[in-house]
């Protein structure tokens, strides 16, 4: 927006080969830069193409835009977001775990095996070695690079997919937000729900994919070992992997209670956050009418609502986990138990062999299976959740003629006009409007508060839906709402709001918008940071910046929702001489 964008290093990464990609030799510089000095801001890398937000944007914007077509055309909208992250992210995922797969069923499969064998020549005589020695041991080595190699590249790219998934998802909620019509606002979602969605939900999507490849790879390698037990100790390895299989429905109970723990702990969340934005949005009522203890009071009661969900969920969590390190400890004591009394004679080499691959199934089997089960419960809740928010009724813009000139027929045309807000709502809120605005004139609409006089603006801006009848406009509009809107910036670039500077437009603008004092008041001028929404600024000086906002954006159509309400009434009266009756005496206002 205020075109001082800081230049960043091109990042090496970019065009790095094969081999400084798998060493991590592109990260040098940064490194040696970090050992000199302290990183500053402009020693990071510039983003790369394919992760920054625009791209991801659009891309994710792109494909639930098809999916959304192709389930209106099939008729069936199940889980459309999640086909939607499939197609954009499960390609490089699905390679991940098909590297995941390689270490779980063949390096860590292996080596066991190659650790066993070398166990069986130490225990005889040297005079009895062969080359195999020599194999297993390189064997092993070789597999433990290759672990290293695959461990530390599955967690990066699974951080790096999660952190795209994490910037896609927020551009498509920041996309839908502007969409949303003001009856959604008001009555279907909240400004606290948007933030939970932005900070757990999206969350705990990002960080559902760490161990969901183990959910298939754990079933497969359990198979493989108890063969190779089996053909070592016979049947007692049954027994074990019988006791070990026994806790799996046991997992998959609490998955599937603590799925709606999570959906509730949610639910809970956004009524909290709904309630403390209330809070903060009266806070000066609150203050007036002394009524903390009242409001604190109920703040407490929805913490307490929300802490009483995410206290059952910990505590199935925490269930969870006190299985998953007893239980591979028990089913590998009854396996052993059952070995003696099947009075067969076990060697170094078995005993070590049997233990080393209850521990692999206790990494995979039990912590990663379990967490994936958990984390998968958590991301279809999250995915859910903001499934059913990307369902949300939009506003449906017609096509505007922004390039077409307002000529001398008319700036504006509303015909045979009715609108409401709900579509349930009995009463339309405009009922059968006719007008026809010509161009270059100034046009008043009076009335009693709750008129819809502000509704007849929103339906020419398309915010308000029309259920009959049609607007048309011809040229660019700009609006003044009722209430400023300010953002925590410099006065200047609340005025230009991201245009370039034109001196002598923007010294008119201050002049006719009556600022002038007020700049000269400010003590840094209009360079003066405003805080947020204006909190250092008169009502009427926000007001006065959010009028000058509108009048410096060049525009044929002027809508102004009752700009002038906070200002004095003779800073009210030159407004309307110099600015609105003089400055857009070519243009048509509301």
């Amino acid at each position: 927006m205020f075109n001082n964008q800081r230049k960043y290093p091109e990042n090496p990464r970019q065009n790095a080969n094969v081999i400084s990609l798998l060493t991590y030799w592109w990260t040098r510089h940064i490194f040696r830069t970090g050992y000199r000095k302290e990183l500053e801001e402009t020693d990071i890398y510039a983003t790369l193409m394919q992760d920054r937000t625009s791209y991801l944007g659009e891309s994710i914007r792109k494909t639930w835009e098809k999916e959304i077509k192709s389930c209106t055309k099939r008729n069936n909208r199940s889980k459309p977001l999640l086909k939607v992250l499939l197609r954009c992210f499960g390609k490089p995922y699905l390679l991940i775990g098909i590297a995941e797969g390689f270490m779980e069923l063949f390096s860590r499969m292996y080596q066991p095996l190659l650790l066993a064998n070398l166990l069986r020549y130490f225990a005889s005589n040297r005079e009895e070695w062969d080359n195999k020695v020599y194999y297993c041991a390189a064997g092993i080595i070789l597999l433990s690079f290759i672990d290293t190699f695959i461990t530390h590249y599955t967690i990066h790219y699974t951080m790096h997919i999660g952190l795209k998934i994490r910037i896609a998802c927020n551009a498509l909620i920041y996309q839908k937000i502007l969409k949303l019509s003001n009856s959604v606002l008001s009555n279907e979602t909240s400004t606290g729900q948007m933030i939970n969605f932005l900070s757990s939900d999206i969350t705990r999507l990002e960080s559902s994919l760490w161990d969901l490849h183990y959910i298939w790879i754990a079933p497969i390698q359990i198979v493989l070992i108890t063969y190779i037990i089996f053909s070592e100790i016979g049947w007692s390895a049954v027994i074990g992997m019988s006791m070990f299989l026994l806790f799996i429905p046991f997992q998959a109970l609490l998955a599937k209670k603590m799925a709606p723990l999570t959906l509730k702990s949610a639910e809970r969340s956004d009524d909290r956050l709904r309630l403390m934005n209330q809070v903060i949005t009266g806070m000066q009522v609150i203050k007036m009418y002394v009524w903390e203890i009242p409001f604190y009071n109920l703040v407490e009661t929805a913490r307490k609502r929300e802490m009483s969900v995410i206290k059952k969920y910990s505590i199935l969590k925490q269930v969870a986990l006190t299985f998953d390190c007893y239980v591979p400890r028990l089913c590998l004591s009854l396996q052993y138990w059952h070995t003696s009394c099947s009075e067969i004679i076990l060697m170094l080499k078995t005993v070590y062999l049997v233990t080393a691959y209850y521990n692999v199934l206790r990494n995979s089997m039990i912590f990663g299976f379990s967490m994936g089960l958990h984390q998968m419960v958590q991301a279809l809740v999250s995915i859910r959740r903001l499934q059913n928010f990307m369902m949300h009724t939009e506003i449906v813009k017609t096509k505007q003629n922004l390039d077409q000139p307002v000529g001398d027929s008319f700036a504006l045309r509303m015909t045979g006009v009715h609108a409401k807000w709900q579509s349930d709502d009995k009463n339309d809120s405009l009922c059968n409007i006719n007008l026809t605005i010509p161009a270059k004139s100034f046009v008043a609409v009076i009335g009693p508060v709750g008129s819809s006089k502000s509704s007849f603006l929103q339906a020419i801006l398309q915010e308000l839906p029309l259920t009959s009848g049609s607007i048309e406009s011809r040229g660019r509009i700009n609006y003044v709402s009722q209430q400023p809107w300010i953002f925590p910036s410099s006065v200047m670039q609340n005025i230009l709001f991201g245009q370039a500077m034109d001196k002598l437009r923007y010294d008119k603008v201050i002049k006719i918008c009556q600022m002038e004092s007020d700049v000269a008041l400010l003590p840094h001028g209009d360079r003066t940071i405003v805080g947020e929404r204006g909190i250092n600024l008169s009502g009427g000086q926000r007001a006065r910046i959010n009028l000058a906002r509108a009048i410096y954006q060049d525009a044929d159509i002027y809508l102004l929702d009752d700009p002038l309400s906070a200002v004095d009434s003779h800073v009210g009266k030159r407004l309307v001489d110099e600015c609105i009756c003089g400055y857009l005496k070519a243009r048509i206002a509301k």
